[in-house]
């Protein structure tokens, strides 16, 4: 008895497992909705803005968040585990050290009373110039 090794024997062996493989692994991809996040093989639901993840989804409990903390925000639905700070307002610039805290959004730097932006992506605040008597600003 002859066995024939030709390549084209071998070559269709080879696709033929390749195919099999393929097949095998996209039956075990997990596809999650637009507000969930793998975890472990399973679908977890993602925290809403202003939180992060404190405790992945398990087979008895669903995902936990929490609240970002003071100089911190999550602008989005997340996944992650911690929030992100919030830039830090400088007092040497001019910056007032304290703003609203908002949870949600990054919060901008605001000047102190009597300052104001300079020109250039208010980098600074710069002492508002006051006018004498009869003149103003052009």
């Amino acid at each position: 008895m002859r066995v024939d090794f030709s390549a084209s024997w071998i070559f269709q062996g080879w696709i033929t497992h390749l195919v099999l493989a393929l097949c095998t692994q996209a039956g075990l991809a997990i596809i999650c909705q637009q507000n969930e996040y793998e975890h472990n093989g399973r679908c977890c639901e993602k925290c809403e803005p202003g939180k992060y993840v404190f405790a992945h989804c398990d087979g008895s409990s669903s995902t936990k968040c929490r609240v970002c903390g003071l100089e911190e925000y999550q602008p989005h639905w997340n996944s992650d585990t911690k929030c992100i700070p919030q830039k830090f307002c400088d007092e040497g610039k001019g910056f007032n050290r304290t703003r609203p805290h908002n949870p949600k959004a990054d919060e901008p730097c605001r000047c102190k009373q009597g300052f104001h932006c300079s020109l250039i992506n208010c980098e600074y605040c710069e002492a508002i110039q006051k006018c004498p008597a009869g003149e103003g600003i052009v």
